[in-house]
């Protein structure tokens, strides 16, 4: 960040006891660029912040990293109308990072697409969620029906193409949750080809079935299904994604 700021003329420094990344303005000491690290399951993940033009009165709303005596800046504060695009100054922090941390940056692949169809039906105990069970080969892990969209293929398209072939269902009406989500997909589990994107990003539905419909799995891809609680829907879904995406839906139920 120091690096990336110095191409457009702006001199930072480091503040030992208060990490990021510093500039002497009229007002004092002034933070461009943050650093983060978040801690969870045992899991680190590490982050910056690098101010290219945000909304400087937000930070007012809150103490930044719990300081009290400093502010923040942003190139567009002080470079004014000479500010680069967020795109520009990307490209350099990008090009400064990959050069200190001895990275050797690749071409990104578009991710694939794929659909969640949280499929359901209606009973006199409340909605019931398809949970299925995929192959060993597939991942074994439950799920509601998923897919990968062909090409040329809309959402909906896709949607309704994988409950027929995963279930033999037809829904009575398929309805978006207004919800996406991206992750990264691990090829060697999902025996994907080499060279196949590895981030993917997923558009949710979910579709009411018939209450009295026979589901007939597709047992290469799912050994076994059940007809759950939402609760126990919940408690099945390893996803995060998957259960923001069930969470949405119990919503709109709520609301009619």
């Amino acid at each position: 960040m120091i690096r990336t700021a110095a191409d457009y003329g702006i001199t930072c420094y480091r503040i030992p006891e208060y990490p990021g990344v510093w500039v002497d303005t009229p007002r004092g000491p002034e933070k461009l660029g943050a650093l983060g690290i978040h801690l969870s399951r045992w899991i680190t993940t590490h982050g910056i912040a690098f101010n290219v033009e945000p909304n400087l009165a937000h930070f007012k709303w809150i103490t930044p990293c719990g300081i009290t005596d400093k502010g923040v800046c942003s190139l567009k504060s002080l470079l004014g109308d000479a500010c680069p695009t967020w795109d520009e100054a990307a490209d350099r922090l990008q090009i400064h990072l990959a050069d200190v941390l001895g990275f050797d940056p690749q071409p990104t692949p578009e991710p694939s697409r794929s659909v969640l169809a949280l499929t359901w039906r209606r009973t006199a105990e409340g909605p019931r969620i398809l949970m299925m069970l995929r192959q060993p080969h597939t991942g074994l892990w439950w799920g509601s029906v998923t897919g990968r969209m062909e090409a040329g293929e809309a959402p909906e398209q896709t949607a309704l193409r994988e409950i027929r072939e995963e279930t033999g269902l037809t829904p009575l009406r398929l309805s978006p949750l207004g919800f996406a989500h991206s992750f990264w997909v691990d090829p060697t589990i999902l025996n994907l080809p080499q060279g196949d994107p590895r981030f993917n990003t997923e558009t949710c539905f979910h579709a009411e079935v018939p209450a009295d419909a026979e589901v007939r799995l597709d047992l290469a891809e799912h050994s076994e299904y059940r007809w759950c609680s939402p609760e126990e829907a919940m408690a099945l879904m390893g996803w995060d994604g998957s259960r923001a995406a069930l969470r949405r839906f119990l919503d709109d139920l709520a609301r009619g």
